[in-house]
Order: C-alpha cells, then sequence, then structure tokens
C-alpha cells in the first residue's frame, strides 16, 4: 500500500497533467516506464546478487510455476498473468507437476 499511497499523492500534486494509465509501476507522471530502464537496473540488481543469467521475463514463469505447484487453480494463475486463454496458461506451464 505504501506505493500505491505515494503514487496517489503524485497524482493529485500534479494534477490535470497526470498520464491516467492505471499503471503500478510508471514514471512520476503516469507515462510508462521505459523498458530499457527497467532492464538496465533489474541486470544491475542481479549482478550484485550473481543472477546475471536471469532474465526479467523469467520472473512471471517463476511466479507461475511456484503457483501451480503449491496447487493454485489454473484459471487463477491464467487471470494473473493475463493470459488471454486457459489454453495458453496450460501450454506454457503443462510440464508444472503439480504435488
Amino acid at each position: 500500500m505504501k506505493h500505491k499511497s505515494k503514487q496517489v499523492q503524485e497524482k493529485l500534486r500534479i494534477g490535470k497533467y497526470y498520464n491516467e494509465n492505471d499503471l503500478v509501476f510508471c514514471n512520476i507522471d503516469g507515462i510508462p516506464i521505459n523498458p530499457t530502464t527497467i532492464t538496465t537496473r533489474f541486470k544491475s540488481i542481479l549482478k550484485k546478487v550473481r543472477l546475471e543469467d536471469t532474465r526479467f521475463h523469467d520472473l512471471g514463469h517463476s511466479f507461475a510455476t511456484l503457483l501451480l505447484e503449491t496447487n493454485e487453480h489454473p484459471k487463477v494463475v491464467q487471470e494473473l498473468l493475463g493470459h488471454s486463454s486457459i489454453t495458453a496458461t496450460l501450454d506454457i506451464y503443462s510440464h508444472v507437476s503439480i504435488r
């Protein structure tokens, strides 16, 4: 909630110049963060913790895999990942062994 509160404060401060995109992570004025900036920061963090071969995209796979391995319903995983169909989710994560 701390992040959301800060975002609301910035939105009020900027007023009509705030770009309402309903994004969780954006620049101070609501504009999407440049993907290159995210990648650069992510790689910097990975280097510090010696996980340099990890891609930002891998986080979604890890998230989905952990959910499915803890018996979360595939439909919930589909919705959280933003997949348009359950088939897409199951095709990608069918290798996950549900315990």
